[in-house]
C-alpha cells in the first residue's frame, strides 16, 4: 500500500517493493496533501494487480536530482541535517559547478566517466579562473558520492566511475619559529593572539579549537584537552607550557570566545566565531606581518618541529589524530632530511675523501711514464 510523506516543503512518494521501502520525490508541483494523495491513488491505480511500478526515472535531471539531493541532506531554517552544514554546502557548490558546464536540464543517465574527466580539464584551464587539481578532486569526491546516492534511489542503473585528477603534491606550508614570533607580535588583539598560539603548540584544527570547552581539559595524570575532530572522533591533546601560560582559567564553556558584532546584531558582545571568520583574520594578520602562512599552516609548523625534535611518526600520529599514519608522513615531509642533516653530512663528508684522479686530458703514454 502506497502512502506520502513531507519533509520540509517536498512531498515523497512512498512504498515497499520486496520487502524494501521505497521513497521518491513528487517534485515541486504537488504542493498540497489533496495533491499528494492524488498521487497516490494514480499510482496504485498504474501498479494494478501485478505489483508492477510504472515510474519513468530515466528521465530525472541534474537539476532536479541536485535540488531533491539538497533537500534530503536537510539542514535548513536551523534544524539539523543528515550532514554538517559545511558538507551540505560543499554539496551545493560541487553539484552547482557541474550543472553550470552540463546545464540542469542535462540526464542523470547521461553524465559519464568520460563527461566528468572532460569538465575536470575544463575547471583546471578555466581562461579567467582556473581551478586548481585539489579544488576539482574536492567536486568529484562530492559528486562521486551524489552519483552513488542516485544509483541507491534508482536513477541510475550504475553510477559512472568518477576518475581524480593528479594533483601535485608540495612541501606541507610551514614557517619558522622566528616567523610564528613574528606573527604572534603583530596580532594586537590579545583574544586572537590566545588562539593563534594555541594552534601553533597544539597542532589542532580550526573548528577543533573553537568547539573546545574548559570542561574538557584533563589536569591529572598530564594538562591534557579532549577534542573531537573529524567524524567526531575525540582524541587527548597535550597542553604544553606555552599553552597553558595563555588558557588561563576558565570554569565551563567555550575556551575561545572573541568581541564581535554579528550581522544583524546592534551591538558587540563576547561570542564564538564561524572558522572561516577565523581564516579571514589570519589572512590579514599574515599580510600585516610580512608572513606567508595560513591557519592550518600552523598545523603543518607544529608538525615539523616534532619531526625535527626526532619524535617517532607513530607519536605524531595519535597527537594529530590522523587515521592513517601516511598522513602524518606527508605532514613531516622536508623536516625527517633536516632532522638527518648531521648523520648525512657524518656519513657523506666527514670521512677521508678519494684521491684525486689524473688531470683531463692526460694521454695514455703519460700514465705508462
Amino acid at each position: 500500500m502506497a502512502s506520502f510523506q513531507k519533509r520540509g516543503t517536498r512531498y515523497y512518494l512512498r512504498w515497499f517493493e520486496g520487502g524494501r521501502e521505497v521513497k521518491r520525490s513528487m517534485g515541486p508541483e504537488v504542493a498540497t496533501e489533496e495533491q499528494a494523495q492524488e498521487v497516490v491513488d494514480t499510482f496504485e491505480r498504474a501498479r494494478g494487480d501485478k505489483n508492477v511500478v510504472h515510474i519513468d526515472t530515466s528521465r530525472v535531471t541534474l537539476g532536479q536530482f541536485k535540488r531533491e539531493l539538497l533537500l534530503h541532506l536537510g539542514g535548513l531554517n536551523d534544524r539539523p541535517g543528515l550532514v554538517k552544514p559545511a558538507t551540505r554546502k560543499r554539496y551545493d557548490v560541487s553539484l552547482n559547478a557541474l550543472a553550470r558546464s552540463l546545464g540542469d536540464g542535462c540526464l542523470l543517465r547521461n553524465i559519464t566517466t568520460r563527461r566528468l574527466e572532460m569538465w575536470a580539464r575544463e575547471r583546471m584551464a578555466h581562461p579567467d579562473k582556473p581551478v586548481r587539481p585539489t579544488g576539482v578532486n574536492a567536486d568529484l569526491r562530492h559528486i562521486r558520492a551524489a552519483l552513488r546516492t542516485a544509483q541507491e534511489w534508482g536513477y541510475l542503473s550504475k553510477a559512472p566511475r568518477v576518475k581524480m585528477v593528479r594533483a601535485p603534491k608540495p612541501l606541507p606550508r610551514k614557517i619558522s619559529r622566528q616567523d610564528l614570533d613574528k606573527l604572534l607580535r603583530a596580532e594586537k588583539d590579545p583574544d586572537r593572539r590566545r588562539l593563534w598560539t594555541f594552534l601553533a603548540w597544539t597542532g589542532c584544527r580550526r573548528r577543533e579549537a573553537l568547539g573546545a570547552r574548559w570542561e574538557d581539559i584533563r589536569w591529572e595524570p598530564r594538562p591534557m584537552l579532549l577534542v573531537r575532530g573529524k567524524g567526531d572522533k575525540e582524541r587527548l591533546v597535550a597542553l604544553f607550557p606555552p599553552v597553558l601560560e595563555i588558557l588561563g582559567l576558565g570554569k565551563r564553556g567555550p575556551i575561545f570566545t572573541f568581541v564581535v558584532r554579528k550581522r544583524g546584531q546592534k551591538k558587540a558582545s563576547r561570542q564564538t566565531v564561524h572558522p572561516d571568520t577565523v581564516t579571514h583574520w589570519m589572512e590579514t594578520l599574515a599580510k600585516d606581518a610580512g608572513v606567508t602562512v595560513n591557519v592550518h599552516g600552523l598545523r603543518h609548523t607544529f608538525t615539523t618541529l616534532l619531526a625535527e625534535a626526532g619524535i617517532s611518526m607513530r607519536f605524531i600520529q595519535e597527537l594529530l589524530g590522523h587515521e592513517s599514519i601516511t598522513t602524518t608522513e606527508g605532514y613531516s615531509r622536508g623536516a625527517l632530511v633536516v632532522g638527518l642533516y648531521d648523520e648525512l653530512n657524518q656519513a657523506l663528508f666527514s670521512s677521508p675523501r678519494p684521491v684525486a684522479g689524473p688531470p683531463a686530458g692526460t694521454s695514455l703514454e703519460q700514465l705508462k711514464k
